[in-house]
């Protein structure tokens, strides 16, 4: 049989069952078996169904679902200090310095704020129980902080963490002496896009619990950027007074896409005819392409009271696997409508966290007055918060 052939005989095929459930329809006549009304009755206590609360064998091969949800979401990612607020507790006399021997301080990161976001969900419900849906989540968060300390010779100030290395060209002291300083600031934002593709089979276990086990393919895109500036700077010790870093800057960006399997399962337990309690669980491996981009810049002013700036750009990309999981619980209401109860509309109010592994891949600089190596900061990515779904079914 050649590929024509084939064509003709699918689209024969398709033709035939549209004509028969038409003409099923048409007549009005035929008795159904009761098992099979009995199948898409039990059938509606399915998580997100689109299939009418009547009982209607005719209707069409399939049926379209449509979901929104609107949520307030905060993202919280470890290995953002941006500085050390330094208190000393303890001190010794070099000399005619006084250094100090201990750090004892807090660290400080950036505001982390609560941001809106948005899931539209695009779907069909088959006959035979299997679903598939096309999920859409975006989400946007920018966070930053100022913060401002004494400074002095003694250890008490703000230490970089994000800080330009120390360039040993430009002097000796600035190669071995670490620098405090009295003003820093920092801002992270955040870009956050998925894609799910699932494909589903829900069914009652009992008349008040239903499930649904899912497969998907998830891809996903996570754009970071970090800022952070230092700037009116002490020197440690004071051995040379005139030598000052006038301010550091440095710019970092973290990015990331990826793709790979998902898997979980959705749980509703009815308490009312309409009303319910959802509990659901997902967790997904997709394989990462990283790419981080560094640049730093910065002014220093040398012992001989001459202004350098110095420049600094870095770059590394990878491919690595990063698991994430989901969670989400909550309140269901759902309802059908219409003259002939095929409408279905639902409401839920739900609780969600996902979390992403080893997101934060933006590098510190860190090593001796010689040389300076990069190192990752492995951070994770925690999205939590609340939303609101509405969704249509027809």
């Amino acid at each position: 049989m050649n590929t024509k052939s084939l064509f003709s005989l699918i689209l024969s095929t398709f033709s035939m069952i549209g004509y028969a459930q038409s003409s099923c329809c048409q007549e009005g006549a035929l008795e159904y078996p009761s098992t099979l009304c009995q199948q898409y009755q039990e059938k509606q206590a399915s998580l997100y169904s689109s299939i009418p609360c009547s009982c209607d064998p005719c209707s069409g091969f399939f049926r379209e679902v449509f979901d929104v949800s609107f949520l307030v979401w905060q993202a919280k990612e470890d290995g953002l200090q941006f500085a050390l607020r330094n208190h000393p507790k303890s001190s010794q006399t070099y000399g005619a310095d006084t250094i100090p021997n201990d750090v004892s301080g807090s660290f400080v990161h950036p505001n982390f704020q609560w941001s809106p976001a948005v899931k539209v969900n695009v779907g069909a419900n088959f006959k035979n129980n299997w679903e598939t849906n096309v999920l859409w989540t975006f989400f946007y968060s920018h966070n930053s902080k100022s913060v401002s300390s004494d400074a002095n010779a003694q250890g008490v100030g703000l230490f970089p963490i994000y800080s330009f290395p120390s360039m040993p060209q430009i002097s000796t002291t600035f190669a071995t002496a670490p620098f405090l300083y009295q003003n820093a600031k920092a801002a992270w934002t955040l870009h956050f896009n998925t894609i799910d593709w699932e494909v589903g089979y829900p069914f009652s276990l009992t008349r008040s619990l239903s499930l649904r086990f899912f497969g998907s393919i998830k891809g996903l895109s996570i754009r970071q950027q970090m800022h952070v500036n230092y700037s009116d700077s002490v020197e440690i010790p004071a051995n040379n007074p005139s030598a000052q870093a006038l301010f550091s800057n440095t710019r970092i960006k973290n990015t990331c896409w990826g793709i790979g399997p998902r898997a979980g399962v959705n749980s509703k337990w009815f308490f009312t005819k309409k009303w319910s309690f959802i509990a659901n669980i997902a967790g997904a491996l997709p394989l990462y392409s990283f790419t981080v981009k560094r640049h730093d810049t910065a002014s220093f002013l040398s012992n001989t009271s001459i202004s350098q700036n110095a420049a600094l750009s870095q770059r590394n990309s990878f491919w690595a696997f990063r698991p994430n999981v989901e969670y989400a619980t909550g309140i269901s209401w759902e309802t059908c409508f219409g003259k002939s109860k095929d409408f279905s509309f639902g409401c839920d109010a739900l609780y969600e966290i996902q979390h992403f592994w080893e997101q934060n891949m933006m590098f510190l600089i860190a090593g001796s007055p010689i040389y300076y190596i990069p190192f990752y900061q492995k951070g994770n990515l925690t999205l939590q918060g609340a939303s609101i779904n509405f969704r249509f079914g027809y």
